[in-house]
């Protein structure tokens, strides 16, 4: 599957402002109860002026 540009810039901004994160050794607890080796807070889009009309 090819990305769009769109989506690189997505991913770009989720890792420059921290909110994407990968862990594979020690996963990430969900409120669901399940681990995973990825936790997003989009809410560090809103403290971020230049990516909030992403």
């Amino acid at each position: 599957m090819e990305m769009n540009e769109n989506t690189k810039l997505l991913i770009e901004a989720s890792l420059d402002i921290g909110a994407l994160k990968l862990n594979v050794e020690k996963p990430f607890l969900w409120a669901s109860g399940y681990y995973m080796p990825v936790y997003n807070d989009n809410r560090l889009f809103l403290e971020q002026k230049k990516y909030r009309q992403m």
